[in-house]
């Protein structure tokens, strides 16, 4: 489609702009290393090389320089849950359309527990929604013995208790595996496209990366109700404690900002 005048904004040190190419949203982002070195926090995810967003803990104390919207806090606990989606689904100027989401108290390790036990009324993010809905059924489909499905079934009979995980923990890393919150959301992740999608609609990209402090979903649908354009929907959901944001601040913080807004170094 041809570009409006008014999406494309430049300067001496950059050139950026949406397009469209068989009715899927792209956006084109030339710019010097002026401009990167001006905008450490929009640029530091557009120069990021992989999908894949390292591991890291640079401790407590994060504090975002982008918009989130923060939710009722679920405890005392001073650690921070953040929650990012990047949608091209819409194909539309605004791209991201949804400020993420910080969840105090809650950090990746118990994002789990916080999954099957906490649903705030405000929490409007489509990615909490989602998985908070898939949480279920996938574990309750989990397990690979009568023993492993006991643990299960003793963490879903019991929201909110924190001494089931901690003995599924011990079992689990005894065979070499994370803690039972790592360990869970991986299967969870994992498992979510094929519960989500029907199969004429399940694309083979999905991808999922799980670290310590960091979690993301890389999720392909194909566009059924658009045959002819041949069209990949591709959205990523990430999930990153203030753990995490501490030890990649400007990566945090630019990936708080691109949720918000396609233009990232265009200024407020």
């Amino acid at each position: 489609m041809p570009v409006p005048v008014w999406a494309i904004h430049y300067s001496t040190t950059g050139l950026y702009f949406p397009w469209n190419h068989t009715g899927s949203s792209a956006y084109a982002y030339v710019f010097d290393g002026t401009a990167a070195a001006a905008n450490l926090d929009p640029a530091a995810y557009l120069l990021h090389d992989d999908w894949r967003l390292p591991d890291g803990d640079g401790g407590p104390g994060f504090q975002p320089a982008a918009p989130v919207n923060t939710v009722a806090a679920k405890s005392s606990d001073h650690s921070h849950l953040y929650i990012v989606d990047l949608d091209d689904a819409e194909g539309n100027l605004r791209f991201h359309a949804d400020i993420s989401i910080r969840l105090p108290g809650s950090n990746l390790l118990t994002m789990m527990l916080d999954l099957i036990d906490f649903s705030p009324e405000a929490f409007i993010s489509q990615p909490w929604r989602s998985l908070r809905n898939a949480v279920v059924p996938i574990l309750q489909g989990l397990g690979r013995d009568s023993q492993e499905r006991a643990f299960i079934a003793l963490l879903l009979s019991s929201p909110g208790d924190r001494g089931p995980w901690d003995v599924y923990s011990d079992w689990l890393q005894e065979r070499g595996d994370p803690p039972s919150g790592l360990y869970l959301l991986k299967q969870l992740l994992t498992a979510f496209p094929r519960h989500h999608f029907p199969p004429h609609r399940r694309g083979s990209g999905s991808a999922v990366h799980v670290g310590e402090h960091i979690a993301q979903l890389l999720l392909h649908e194909v566009d059924v109700y658009h045959p002819q354009d041949a069209r990949d929907i591709y959205r990523q959901w990430i999930f990153f404690d203030d753990r995490w944001a501490s030890a990649h601040p400007h990566l945090a913080n630019s990936l708080l900002r691109y949720a918000t807004r396609w233009d990232v170094l265009a200024g407020e």
